[in-house]
């Protein structure tokens, strides 16, 4: 004990406190503040004999309290550390985040003399913490709500062994695997794969971690539902100062694209045996009105309407999604418009909805324009009077019975020689439906009784 009572551990405390930057301080067992050093007295304008008269909470936010004063009191009676963290104001109004640790202070005797405390400036920690967890909050978001999409990271150590540090929500959604369970077994996702495909991806896998290249695959997964699903993982790597490498990955499910893709080279296919079919048609009806025609008139007059008529099924396939047309539709499409130029023309059609699918519908227009054309020029479509009727029904056996009948026209009778649309009928009727056609040529005017199948020429 010095001359003026003070310990002489006092003393060197003192003497060390006043010369550190971190900012400390000393309360008696009563909890008033006795002491602060002069890095403390600098942060709150503390003069240096002004201590006495300092009190703590006229800098501490008034909303900040229970934040202090709680565990203060608490170690306060326990006599035991405590710790918190509140906002404070500083000498020039700026507000700043003190961390404050205490420790309980005794004497020799063991008595009880107060708290001994630092406070640490973590404004600036806090931010950048808070900061750091906005953005980690944003990329989760972002991860978890990616359309489509997986975010995975995978890690591997120098022995090859990996596993999956990071699996978004979209796990479950994707893989029907919970994004846990996804981490707890890193085998799981990949034991998804159908075989056929497995082959292919893990050697492709291999060959990027290998060449620590970025990776790439596509390959079918099987839901434990049983659905399967195209898939494409692409991802690249990096390696950690303790030499194992992270994979940053998204899985992204592809498989409407490759259903649509798929679809899309049946239609060419298609669209090819289409084209290729309609240019046989269109030489085939160019080489046989050039035989039967006697002008270049009566050439282009025939070769046109026909091509129209081709034109007209088209227009109704289009129409439709199915890539279908109504028999009910294509007559219409080519009688209506005989039948409406003169007011005394009838056009009477009878049965019930049949759906032609693209080949049988182009093939039943021709032949429905040619019986057309012949009524124009021959029959009840002649003059005016006339009357068609059409009828038609679905066999038992999947045969459509068609029936074509006119009335009040020139009386017909049946000619010497079948010309080429009589050729072209008969041909169509029987290669491209298999079906047959029984004309009748009788005194109240032209008949003829169709039959073939609806869904055209079996392959």
């Amino acid at each position: 004990m010095n001359e003026d009572g003070r310990n002489s551990a006092d003393e060197s405390f003192a003497a060390v406190a006043e010369t550190t930057p971190a900012m400390l301080w000393r309360g008696d067992a009563t909890g008033k503040c006795v002491y602060l050093n002069r890095a403390q007295r600098i942060f709150w304008g503390v003069p240096d004999d002004g201590v006495e008269s300092f009190t703590w909470s006229s800098t501490l936010l008034p909303e900040d309290s229970e934040k202090v004063f709680a565990p203060f009191s608490r170690g306060m009676e326990r006599q035991e550390a405590f710790t918190c963290e509140a906002r404070y104001r500083r000498y020039d109004g700026v507000i700043r985040i003190l961390a404050t640790r205490a420790e309980p202070s005794f004497n020799s005797a063991g008595v009880f003399t107060g708290m001994v405390g630092v406070n640490l400036d973590v404004t600036d920690e806090r931010a950048a913490q808070s900061e750091l967890a906005e953005s980690e909050a944003r990329l989760r978001s972002l991860a978890d709500n990616l359309p489509f999409g997986m975010i995975y990271q995978i890690v591997r150590d120098d022995q090859g062994v990996r596993r999956f540090s990071y699996v978004s929500s979209r796990c479950k959604e994707l893989n029907g695997v919970d994004p846990e369970a996804a981490m707890a077994n890193p085998a799981l996702l990949h034991s998804q794969i159908i075989e056929e495909d497995r082959d292919a991806f893990e050697a492709a896998e291999a060959a990027a971690f290998a060449a620590m290249k970025p990776f790439e695959a596509e390959a079918r997964i099987r839901k434990p539902d049983g659905e399967v699903r195209w898939f494409r993982v692409s991802s690249a790597p990096r390696t950690l100062a303790d030499g194992s490498v992270v994979w940053d990955g998204v899985q992204v499910d592809i498989h409407d694209a490759k259903m649509a893709e798929e679809r899309q080279g049946l239609l060419m296919t298609e669209m090819g045996h289409r084209i290729k079919n309609n240019l046989s048609t269109v030489l085939s009806i160019a080489a046989q009105t050039g035989r039967s025609a006697k002008t270049y008139e009566a050439f282009h007059a025939s070769f046109q309407a026909r091509l129209m008529a081709l034109a007209k099924s088209h227009d109704l396939l289009l129409r439709d999604t199915s890539d279908s047309a109504d028999l009910r539709d294509i007559l219409e499409s080519e009688l209506r418009p005989y039948s409406a130029e003169a007011g005394a023309r009838s056009l009477m059609l009878e049965g019930e909805p049949m759906r032609l699918p693209a080949r049988a519908a182009v093939a039943v227009t021709l032949v429905v324009h040619e019986l057309a054309t012949n009524a124009a020029k021959y029959g009840a479509y002649a003059a005016g009077g006339g009357e068609i009727h059409v009828a038609w029904r679905l066999g038992e056996d999947g045969m459509a019975a068609l029936t074509w009948r006119e009335r009040g026209g020139p009386i017909v009778t049946t000619p010497n020689k079948p010309g080429f649309g009589s050729r072209l009928i008969e041909s169509i009727v029987r290669g491209e439906l298999e079906g047959a056609l029984a004309p009748r040529f009788g005194p109240q005017g032209f008949e003829a009784d169709l039959t073939f199948r609806p869904a055209g020429k079996l392959p």
